[in-house]
């Protein structure tokens, strides 16, 4: 019987993956039992935000960039995934966001 796994997890799931990790070696790091990233993977069991959140940290991304990721999520418009940018362009294109941002507050009053 398929399981269905919340979007967050498989986001989670495919990061793992990517980083080429085992279950066995994301648990000594995180303290969170090997057996219990396997059922949360799968489905078998719920994952708490305290584990959503010691996973990213682990695996070097924000829970913001899981929400971003979700395949429920239709209208992803208004986020721009940065994450991969060198950092002056980062930092430009946050500046950029703040201008828009003001002038269209201005625009709009």
């Amino acid at each position: 019987m398929n399981v269905p796994i919340h979007p967050a997890v498989k986001v989670l799931k495919d990061e793992i993956i990517r980083s080429r990790h085992s279950y066995n070696k994301i648990a000594a790091a995180t303290h969170i039992s090997s057996q219990r990233l396997k059922n949360i993977m799968t489905g078998r069991a719920d994952i708490t935000l305290r584990e959503r959140d010691i996973l990213c940290e682990y695996l070097d991304i924000s829970p913001i960039f899981v929400v971003m990721r979700r395949n429920d999520i239709q209208e992803r418009l208004d986020f721009l995934d940065l994450r991969g940018l060198p950092e002056a362009m980062k930092k430009s294109l946050i500046i950029l966001h703040h201008e828009i941002c003001q002038l269209a507050a201005t625009l709009k009053n």
